[in-house]
């Protein structure tokens, strides 16, 4: 049996963010509604000194390499719409890993 494991790593530059209750604020919205929209794992994994910048990563199970592709591009339009008018998509990577269990 196939699947693939979508291994994805993303930041969002914070138009206004001066303080930390901003950006935890931010980071929440974006990992609770994400959480809600797909069945995943996210975690903060970078830009702990900087206010205005969260980075992310995620992971994700796809049965076939379709519908891997397919999140990938939905996932990056759900973090735009999430974030729209208090952050933008700064970088935005992914990796597919295709995992087989005989």
């Amino acid at each position: 049996m196939n699947h693939f494991v979508v291994a994805l790593s993303f930041s969002v530059r914070l138009y206004v963010s001066f303080s930390l209750k901003d950006k935890r604020r931010m980071r929440q919205k974006l990992t609770m509604g994400l959480r809600n929209k797909f069945n995943l794992s996210i975690k903060e994994t970078g830009n702990h000194d900087l206010l205005n910048y969260i980075t992310f990563t995620a992971a994700y199970v796809a049965m076939d390499a379709t519908e891997g592709e397919e999140f990938v591009e939905r996932f990056r339009r759900v973090v735009e719409e999430i974030a729209l008018g208090e952050g933008e998509l700064a970088r935005y990577d992914w990796d597919m890993i295709n995992y087989s269990q005989e």
